[in-house]
Parts: C-alpha cells; sequence; structure tokens
C-alpha cells in the first residue's frame, strides 16, 4: 500500500516531464499540505513554491468556489484553543470539528486568549498576560510557522477594545489594527487611542482616531470587505465603526433605526455574496428564533457615496436555534443550536440540515472562515534569520 509521501513523490516524478507552466497551474490548486513536501524534491520547486506570485495565485485559487479539493473550515475559539470544523460539499459527508491548534496555549495557565482575527490563512492572537500586559502572536498553522509582535505603544491603558487584520491591496501589505481608550489628565475623560501594524515594516505606528469612543463599550466581531474593516459596537447605541485601510481613515455609520437600542449580543456582522450584512435576531417564546438580514447598500450622486440599510430577508421563527453565525456557499446559512451543535439553513429550500452532534460548539465562540495558504508571517523586508520566527510541531 502507497503512503502520502510515496504518491507525492511519485506525482512530483511525472509532473517533471510536463511544461513548466502547467505544472504550476496543476500545483497551485494543490492543499498546502502537499506543497510543503514537494518543496523538497527540489531547488527550483522549493523556489517556485515560495514565490509571491505563486503564493498569490495558490491564494486566489485556494478562496475560489471552484475549488473542491478542500473543505470548508470554520474556527472557534475558547479561552485557551482554537477549534476548527471542515465542511463537504458532498452530501455523503459529514461535519467534523477537531481541535487543530494545540500550540496556541501559553505555558502559563494564567495567560487567556482575549482577541483574535484572520486574513487569508494568518492568524493574529492576543493573550492577556496580566492588567497590561499583552502577547501577540501573529501564525500560519498550515505552513507551521509563528512569530511574536512588538507591541503597541496604547497597551497599558485599558483592555483593548477590538482589532482587525486586513490585506491592504494597494499597499500589498497585511495591516493589524488595534483601538483602545485611554485616561486623560487634561480632559478628564477617556480618548481613543488607535495603532496600525504593517508586516512588511514589522513595526506599529500611530492612527488618527477622531471619534468619541465608550471605555467598555461591546466590540463584535469584524469582517472585511473591498479594503474596509467594519465592527458592530455599542457606543452608546448600536452603531458600525469602520476603519479604511487605504485612507487610513476611522468612521461610524448607524444601524438602521429598529436596532440602535435592542441588545448589541443579538447583532453581528458577516459577508453574503461579497457583500456586509447585519443578522439581527431574538428568541422568542417557546425557543423559537427569528432572523432578520440586513445589507448594506452604498450608493453614489456623482458627488458624495453613500450607504442605506436594506431588510432583504426574514427567517424563521426557528425552533431551537440560538444565533446565526456566518453565510456558507451563498445559500446557506451556518446557525448554532441551543444544545450547543451546528445546524444549515438554505435559503432556497428553506430546509435546516444538522452538521454536528450536539455539544460541539457549546462555550465557544465563532471566529471565522479559515482558508490554509502559504503566505508568509514574516514581512518582506525583515531578514530570513528573523529571531521571532520559530519552526511549529507538527499539530495534526
Amino acid at each position: 500500500m502507497e503512503t502520502e509521501t510515496e504518491t507525492e513523490t511519485e506525482l512530483a516524478r511525472r509532473c517533471r516531464n510536463l511544461p513548466e507552466s502547467l505544472v504550476e497551474e496543476i500545483i497551485s490548486w494543490l492543499p498546502v499540505q502537499y506543497l510543503n513536501q514537494f518543496k523538497l524534491v527540489s531547488k527550483s520547486w522549493k523556489s517556485l513554491i515560495n514565490d509571491p506570485t505563486f503564493v498569490s495565485k495558490h491564494l486566489h485559487n485556494r478562496i475560489s468556489d471552484n475549488n473542491i479539493l478542500s473543505p470548508t473550515c470554520l474556527v472557534f475559539s475558547s479561552s485557551e484553543w482554537f477549534y476548527s470544523l471542515n465542511m463537504y460539499d458532498d452530501e455523503g459527508s459529514s461535519s467534523r470539528m477537531s481541535q487543530v491548534s494545540r500550540y496556541f496555549r501559553l505555558k502559563s495557565e494564567e495567560a487567556f486568549m482575549n482577541l483574535v482575527c484572520h486574513c487569508n490563512g494568518i492568524v493574529c492572537s492576543v493573550f492577556r498576560i496580566d492588567d497590561d500586559r499583552y502577547l501577540f502572536i501573529l501564525s500560519n498553522t498550515a505552513i507551521k510557522k509563528r512569530r511574536r509582535l512588538p507591541e503597541p505603544s496604547f497597551l497599558g491603558y485599558l483592555d483593548i477594545l477590538g482589532m482587525g487584520l486586513c490585506y491592504d491591496a494597494k499597499a500589498k501589505d497585511y495591516k493589524l489594527i488595534g483601538f483602545a481608550v485611554a485616561w486623560s489628565e487634561s480632559v478628564q475623560g477617556y480618548i481613543p487611542k488607535a495603532e496600525m501594524y504593517s508586516l512588511s515594516t514589522d513595526s506599529w505606528r500611530e492612527i488618527n482616531i477622531d471619534i468619541e469612543l465608550e471605555s467598555f463599550m461591546y466590540v463584535g466581531r469584524e469582517v472585511f470587505s473591498e479594503g474596509v474593516l467594519y465592527w458592530n459596537v455599542w457606543n452608546p447605541d448600536n452603531q458600525i465603526l469602520t476603519f479604511n485601510v487605504v485612507d487610513e481613515e476611522f468612521d461610524m455609520f448607524p444601524v438602521p433605526d429598529p436596532l440602535r437600542m435592542v441588545e448589541s449580543e443579538t447583532l453581528s456582522l458577516g459577508l453574503w455574496n461579497e457583500c456586509v450584512v447585519l443578522f439581527s435576531y431574538q428568541i422568542e417564546s417557546g425557543a423559537q428564533t427569528s432572523i432578520d438580514i440586513w445589507m448594506m447598500e452604498h450608493y453614489s450622486d456623482g458627488v458624495d457615496d453613500y450607504f442605506a440599510w436594506t431588510n432583504k430577508l426574514t427567517i424563521g421563527p426557528l425552533r431551537d436555534i440560538e444565533s446565526p453565525l456566518t453565510f456558507w456557499k451563498s445559500e446557506n446559512l451556518i446557525v448554532k443550536r441551543v444544545d450547543g451543535g451546528l445546524t444549515s439553513y438554505n435559503l432556497r429550500t428553506q430546509k435546516l440540515k444538522p452538521l454536528t452532534d450536539d455539544g460541539v460548539a457549546a462555550g465557544m465562540r465563532f471566529e471565522f472562515f479559515y482558508v490554509s495558504s502559504l503566505v508568509s508571517v514574516k514581512g518582506l523586508n525583515q531578514s530570513s534569520s528573523c529571531p521571532q520566527e520559530v519552526q511549529l510541531s507538527d499539530i495534526m
């Protein structure tokens, strides 16, 4: 019986007889674990797979809806661990939950994960060590690399309110944005602070944030679309905080009028066909939940751009459903059940399909869709002997 390594070696041997452009096209569709092995075949293959142009092409193929070679992966977190749920399109394949990131746990039992964000296979985990000490870890689990980031200067004020990791296509750089509030003796009140980390320079710099922020405001999970990060926040009513990564500007927008004063925990942002949507869900009598989906639509009058909310869809009421999580393949909405399990709701058939057993996601928070990639956690301007980069042990 052939081993996986023998199969990969045979595939590599056969590819040697093919035109180079065809080989590049074929392997650009393969999962990262195969490419990690192919790097050992020859120096030329290693050079190809590490080339930034190939890395970008491979990433584009990985996030394409046409890629059927790998499952969709949802990532959940507890205070110390990440868990993933792999979902397949094949009706005969069942979804399953697995613990995939054991190395994220720190040796100190006093540390816990405070924030996490993701972009194109890179995960930023923020661990709180004590009242004013945080540990920032940037990781790519697929290539088993991670590194510790320098600390932003706003640490030591209050809790970090929110963060977001995104890709600036114009600058071709990954950027991490964090915001907090600090006490000011001069104004006798709290003032906002924001900083942005650049992967290419491996440094933070302060970003202007001319928006009033509450000291302990609620900040929901972020989404990123067309160069803009979005957070739903309570400040002092429900609003949408945005950050344009190209212009480096924060802004605040209202939520739909009916949602201004509802509990913030019943709102969450998501993406539907690349459009930003706001989920609103209310548990009604008899453990039934109704879900409203509001879409943010952009308009222009030729001079100014503006947006408006449109209530696109109301789902339910659904029995034994706790909350919506995210869209999957545009016509399926993944929801969390009251028993901690996950279910898919098909918008076309209006039918529910259980994805997991009871309790699989109980006590855990949904974080993001994960895509494995070859993207390096080391910036372009950093030397190959970066002291903060370490090789990870096999986690699977």
